[in-house]
């Protein structure tokens, strides 16, 4: 899954950190990581899910977290959307 910020700022929020997510910024979430998105000011964002992948080097790389890559849904200030990974 990756989050995009087109406009504003958002936090993502990990178990072991927080990214923030600020135009032209580009946050990648591995499959099965707990998160949560929340918005620091008016915001619109791209998130992309793509389909899960298996076997060990997938496990693997689920077991990072999150990934800052480089430089649609809107978010208001305050709002906050928390995923927990597929656990329940």
């Amino acid at each position: 899954m990756t989050v995009q910020v087109l406009a504003g700022r958002l936090l993502v929020r990990l178990a072991d950190r927080t990214v923030e997510g600020v135009p032209d910024r580009l946050v990648s979430i591995e499959a099965g990581v707990a998160h949560a998105l929340e918005a620091l000011e008016e915001s619109t964002f791209l998130l992309t899910i793509a389909g899960a992948r298996t076997g060990p080097a997938a496990r693997s790389a689920r077991s990072r977290g999150a990934t800052e890559v480089g430089p649609a849904a809107d978010a208001r200030s305050g709002q906050t959307l928390e995923d927990d990974g597929g656990r329940g």
